[in-house]
């Protein structure tokens, strides 16, 4: 069975060498290739790797912390999924985890470069190959065993990545981190102007904003602190700019009642408020939404900016910092990472809120309401 070995840079070489002489010994049906290696001089390099692709079976990406970024990986990688199959291309990481992986390289199934990682990688070849090559079970964790401290003498003997090396290091500016408030209202009143920008778009435009946070009561109060919230809403409402609101399910905001020490059924109520204040001033019931949970921070997030604002323990959020964000061309960028995990996938799992609820924000129930 063919195996495409990918590598980039001085030590993602190094690893992929090791590799390649080393699972030959480990399993003798398999061939792997690698370009630095198997391609004679004056072979024509572009027809010879796209043959050498249509061959392949299974695809291994060495990674290493510098080569991560590697466009000719990203390309190899595009290419081996492309003729295998997402399930037979697998990231061979050197001084890496896992969660160190953007996309697209995040969606295969990665495995770091120590014993229990390599004898995963061996293991998914083995099932692989043609049922008459593959081996027994025990018989490949025997000859794992026995060949694995070659490998990993071969690892250790990779040199460290030099202080100043070619790495990119990406600055909090380049990552999209614009300014640090001392407060949520200094951040709010710095964000002012991004939400009237999102207002005043052209009608064909695509404009959208979430806010979401617990019960948006600091949001809500006109005129905190220099920025009257209620004001700004009216003139997006105004607008084309669609807006989504994700409040904390008014059953589960008990908990976080009792971490700040508030009174029993303090947030729910104030969350209750909030969805009548929203209905009233013409927002839509299918734009707000519960969240069985209680979020991890007051966010706002316009086309071009976002603002962050941490949830501490005890009640603290709205005296600590808060980061504005701004967009960059950088697809793993601070602003594209939290408008996934914190605003479009808590979105889609958010519970509407119907017009029938509503009906019941006037009256207070009693606290055991709240409870589940």
């Amino acid at each position: 069975m063919k195996i495409f070995i990918s590598w980039s840079g001085n030590r993602g070489r190094r690893v992929a060498e090791a590799l390649r002489f080393w699972l030959e010994d480990v399993h003798h049906t398999v061939k792997p290739w690698l370009s630095a290696e198997d391609l004679d001089p004056g072979t024509r390099w572009n027809s010879e790797l796209a043959k050498q692709l249509e061959e392949t079976h299974y695809g291994i990406i060495c990674l290493t912390p510098e080569s991560v970024l590697s466009p000719w990986l990203l390309f190899e990688a595009g290419a081996l999924a492309k003729v295998v199959g997402s399930s037979r291309v697998c990231p061979y990481l050197f001084q890496l985890e896992p969660r160190d992986l953007p996309a697209p390289l995040s969606q295969f199934d990665a495995v770091t470069a120590n014993q229990s990682g390599t004898l995963k990688l061996v293991r998914g070849i083995n099932r692989s190959v043609d049922d008459g090559s593959r081996l027994p079970n025990d018989r490949l964790k025997r000859y794992f065993e026995k060949w694995w401290p070659d490998l990993q003498n071969a690892l250790e003997l990779i040199p460290p990545l030099p202080v100043h090396s070619d790495m990119p290091l990406l600055s909090a500016k380049s990552f999209g981190l614009e300014r640090i408030c001392r407060s949520r209202a200094e951040a709010l009143h710095y964000l002012g102007p991004a939400l009237r920008e999102e207002a005043q778009r052209e009608p064909n435009s695509k404009s959208l904003v979430y806010i979401t946070g617990t019960s948006l009561r600091g949001f809500m109060v006109p005129a905190t602190e220099g920025f009257d919230g209620p004001q700004l809403l009216r003139e997006l409402l105004l607008s084309n700019c669609h807006l989504r609101f994700m409040l904390t399910h008014p059953k589960v905001a008990e908990r976080r009642a009792k971490q700040e020490k508030r009174d029993e059924g303090a947030i729910a109520n104030e969350v209750k408020s909030t969805v009548s204040q929203l209905l009233e001033m013409g927002v839509k019931p299918a734009d707000i939404r519960y969240y069985k949970g209680s979020p991890t921070m007051f966010g706002i997030a316009t086309t071009e900016r976002m603002l962050l604002n941490p949830y501490p323990y005890e009640n603290e959020s709205r005296r600590c910092m808060s980061l504005i964000i701004r967009k960059t061309e950088e697809p793993d960028d601070i602003y594209h990472q939290y408008l996934t995990g914190h605003f479009e996938n808590p979105w889609k799992n958010a519970v509407p809120v119907s017009s029938a609820d509503t009906l019941q924000f006037a009256v207070t129930p009693a606290a055991a309401d709240y409870k589940e």
